[in-house]
């Protein structure tokens, strides 16, 4: 970049892809085109530019993680388990770039309104047992998503926050606050039994 005479002030860390599907059912080689994405696709990005960022001691480094991190969802195992490692990563890396002045942050977006779960990759129906929980989970996901925040006022919100903002997680959205706080406060049986239902599982 630098050769080129280019600079990189921001690096948004937001490539991902979820093939949702039963555990028993997930091929093995889904299941790790996953976390080859995610997290290990955002490792890969940000060693490629922090040399750059370091020299110049400025910089912002966005990684989007999610709501599935903190409340993982129903038929969603592998998406979520991604996701949690993007929790971990960027805590702790960020303590070797704050005297670069380079900032570290963690966006937990909630539901968005995009096509993911309508263009998530089907994954062969094996065993009839999953059939009624196989058909509930996929329901739930797209109606969920479909009733997210819009794109654009989602991005609008996490630029506006990476540029400007100073903490080093912020989660946006209703449903990425209240869902968590409703994990801590109640007693976990009784959480696990509401996603059920709300699941229809």
């Amino acid at each position: 970049m630098s050769e080129r005479g280019l600079t990189l002030d921001l690096l948004i860390n937001n490539a991902g892809i979820n093939i949702s599907g039963i555990v028993e059912e997930m091929p093995r080689e889904q299941g790790r085109a996953i976390m080859d994405t995610k997290p290990y696709g955002v490792v890969d990005t940000i060693q490629a530019v922090l040399r750059h960022m370091r020299e110049r001691r400025r910089g912002t480094i966005l990684t989007i993680g999610s709501l599935a991190a903190l409340v993982a969802p129903p038929g969603e195992a592998c998406y979520a388990a991604s996701k949690d490692a993007l929790e971990g990563f960027p805590e702790s890396f960020q303590y070797e770039t704050t005297s670069f002045g380079v900032r570290v942050c963690l966006a937990q977006p909630g539901f968005v309104r995009t096509n993911l779960a309508r263009r998530a990759v089907n994954i062969p129906a094996n065993c009839a047992d999953y059939d009624n929980i196989r058909a509930a989970f996929k329901q739930r996901w797209v109606a969920a998503i479909d009733a997210g925040m819009p794109v654009s006022e989602m991005a609008e919100r996490i630029v506006n926050w990476a540029l400007n903002g100073r903490r080093f997680r912020r989660s946006l959205g209703l449903d990425a606050v209240w869902a968590p706080i409703a994990k801590q406060l109640l007693r976990e049986a009784v959480f696990f039994s509401v996603a059920r239902r709300q699941f229809g599982i």
